[in-house]
């Protein structure tokens, strides 16, 4: 009679061969299913004493250095071993075999696995994750532009892997003693113009490398204790972000811009577009390409939006006039769009042709020095898609709006992210008023009373 067998039940537990030996002993793996106990040797060995029975590991601290090193194989050993449960446990969702036929798979499984658990190349194998991840590398908006990001970090650390020799032959070689070289290396890295790297990027370089490892996990090719296990030490660092947003008579400047190209003047539309309806730039995108995203009834255009990141959908009145333009204007013509990095590069031109050039000031610090450094650049160069949703923020608050309403716009969960996209000042506050009295035309008409 076949029995009945339940994933959740199915677990996996490490033991001593002989825990009372006064010599190196072997470590066993017992996988209880369905009230039976199967077990398994794992190749490894550890002195008794230097077994932890509670954490069902070798200890690794207050040990010879040889002693260290071996226990530390140990401990990879185990993790990789429950790595391949798991990915055992996962089989079965698809094939519930006979508890017998499911001990010759799972043997199968622990005896293949320096080959088909551990891949040989593990920088092809994240690169080649990314690539295939629909999440992040198919489209054109930010998620997008992620993979980008990722694929680019994979290759600086490819370079440090072969230059350094540290060339990780399974996922449990990325440990924290791998991320602290890594992140050590970046620090000796010249960036862009021969500058250090700042220490904000070799942090995020950190987070993600980690982030992209999670890959690893849910293929089953890296354990999730050995994931957990990795500490991220960050760099401490003093910097203040290059944010920016465009006033209402910064928009109108750029709006009223010339453009050289068809591509110019369609980057140019859509960062506008970003900046009067406040959806991040992916979404912002999708506008161009959907027909039913913008629509008018009963005398009020509303944009209906399912953003990408959240995937929930935004239904809103458009609260600018320009706005109701420029999407009217893409009904006429031609549906297309750009790459987020294209609409990145372009934009800059336009801002530098209608003299969007204000000093902006901000706090750089990088690797290997003591204080962050005053970096003064013209503001179009620190404009980004992600400036539009700034702008759109900014600009409301200043026009008095509150963050529970602005939320309702841009898709914000929480008022404390509404809170980090506002960048407004009193001197915005007194910019805005002045030009109300005596330009109206830098100012925006609302299409809305609120």
């Amino acid at each position: 009679m076949k029995e009945q067998l339940f994933v959740r039940d199915v677990s996996a537990h490490f033991n001593l061969r002989e825990p009372r030996k006064n010599a190196p002993t072997g470590i066993i793996m017992v996988v209880r299913m369905a009230r039976r106990q199967f077990k398994f040797g794992c190749g490894v060995k550890v002195f008794p004493a230097q077994w932890d029975a509670t954490r069902e590991r070798a200890i690794t601290t207050g040990v010879s250095p040889l002693d260290h090193e071996n226990n530390r194989i140990a401990n990879e050993k185990i993790s990789a071993l429950l790595a391949v449960v798991e990915r055992f446990k996962r089989s079965l969702q698809q094939s519930p075999d006979t508890i017998e036929q499911l001990h010759a798979r799972l043997k199968r499984m622990v005896s293949e696995r320096e080959t088909s658990f551990t891949p040989t190349d593990t920088v092809a194998w994240l690169r080649n994750a990314i690539a295939g991840d629909p999440d992040i590398s198919r489209g054109s908006g930010r998620r997008h532009s992620t993979a980008k990001q990722y694929l680019a970090e994979l290759n600086r650390l490819e370079a440090f892997c072969h230059a350094s020799g540290m060339e990780p032959r399974h996922f449990e070689d990325y440990n924290t003693s791998f991320f602290n070289a890594y992140r050590d290396h970046l620090i000796t890295v010249p960036g862009a113009g021969g500058s250090p790297l700042s220490r904000g990027y070799i942090n995020n370089v950190m987070v993600n490398l980690r982030a992209m490892l999670r890959r690893a996990v849910t293929a089953g090719v890296m354990s999730r204790e050995a994931w957990n296990n990795i500490v991220v030490n960050k760099l401490r660092d003093k910097s203040q972000p290059r944010r920016v947003f465009l006033r209402e008579d910064e928009i109108i400047r750029l709006y009223r811009q010339p453009c050289a190209s068809a591509s110019m003047e369609l980057a140019h539309d859509i960062f506008v577009l970003e900046c009067l309806t406040g959806q991040r730039i992916g979404d912002t995108l999708s506008l161009a390409l959907d027909d039913t995203a913008f629509h008018t009834g009963n005398h009020v255009a509303v944009v209906n939006v399912v953003q990408q990141k959240t995937h929930e959908m935004i239904k809103v009145d458009v609260v600018w006039s320009l706005a109701v333009e420029l999407l009217e204007k893409w009904r006429t013509r031609r549906r297309r769009t750009l790459s987020a990095g294209h609409v990145n590069r372009l934009v800059k031109q336009v801002a530098r042709a209608a003299g969007l050039d204000e000093p902006v000031k901000w706090l750089v610090h990088r690797a290997g020095e003591a204080d962050p450094v005053e970096v003064t650049r013209p503001k179009w160069q620190c404009i980004t898609t992600h400036t539009g949703r700034r702008s759109f923020v900014s600009n409301l608050t200043i026009r008095g709006w509150r963050y529970e309403l602005i939320a309702k716009y841009t898709g914000h969960r929480s008022l404390e992210m509404v809170r980090r996209y506002d960048m407004s000042t009193r001197a915005d506050i007194a910019i805005l008023r002045h030009n109300l009295v005596n330009n109206p035309h830098l100012t925006l008409a609302m299409t809305t009373g609120v």
